[in-house]
């Protein structure tokens, strides 16, 4: 896969990544401010990356790795289940990089699956719970910001993860990227799909020495 630590302004088409966390240009990543904003949670997110992370790079497939997948597993905060996931969303980088166009503008698929406690990837060779598409959109801005409802909302169980992948779109070099965030690196919650199609081979984004987080979250809240 291909990796670009890359700083970009996070505004995107259709609606702005800043409605999930709220860039902050002037971002202070010392120990204080990290500790406040840990302490401030909102059960209203699942992310992995920081809520005011504008850091970020791009992610997309190499030589021999068209139509890959790259996912996330989302978990609510301690003590958060059952919580239910109403919607996903999911960051397209927009700007060329290197060898690779990561042109946004294309359609995409997502898939989205329930992971018991025992789980830890996404499965290799089971169908997803949902698929979600999403239409071609031709933009000029840095970011293109995926969102697609749950049809029906997905309610997680003591434990359980949600995992989100997409499929990039489009032919090597001639393909869509990710964006990520490249601050306050959390492990073990990305993955690559090392196929294009089932059965896949999950591989955490670490193994590949690839220490940032997928711009992919879901948005709902605990259930009463």
């Amino acid at each position: 896969m291909r990796w670009w630590p890359v700083l970009v302004a996070l505004g995107c088409a259709g609606e702005k990544v800043t409605d999930v966390p709220e860039a902050d240009a002037d971002v202070d990543a010392d120990a204080d401010s990290d500790a406040d904003a840990d302490a401030d949670v909102d059960d209203t997110v699942l992310l992995n990356f920081p809520a005011d992370c504008n850091i970020v790079t791009a992610i997309g497939p190499g030589t021999g790795e068209s139509n890959h997948l790259a996912g996330v597993a989302l978990s609510p905060p301690a003590g958060g289940w059952p919580w239910r996931a109403d919607r996903v969303k999911i960051a397209l980088s927009n700007e060329a990089q290197d060898v690779l166009t990561c042109d946004a503008s294309r359609a995409h698929t997502a898939f989205v699956w329930v992971l018991e406690p025992s789980e830890t990837r996404p499965p290799n060779d089971r169908d997803a719970d949902q698929e979600l598409s999403f239409g071609t959109l031709e933009t000029d801005d840095p970011v293109r910001l995926l969102t697609g409802a749950l049809d029906p909302p997905i309610v997680l169980s003591e434990g359980q993860k949600l995992a989100v992948a997409v499929q990039f779109a489009g032919t090597y070099p001639d393909s869509s990227c990710l964006t990520a965030c490249n601050r306050n690196y959390t492990e073990l919650v990305d993955f690559w799909s090392n196929a294009a199609a089932r059965p896949y081979d999950w591989s955490y984004l670490g193994d590949f020495g690839i220490e940032s987080n997928l711009w992919i979250f879901a948005e709902g809240e605990p259930v009463p």
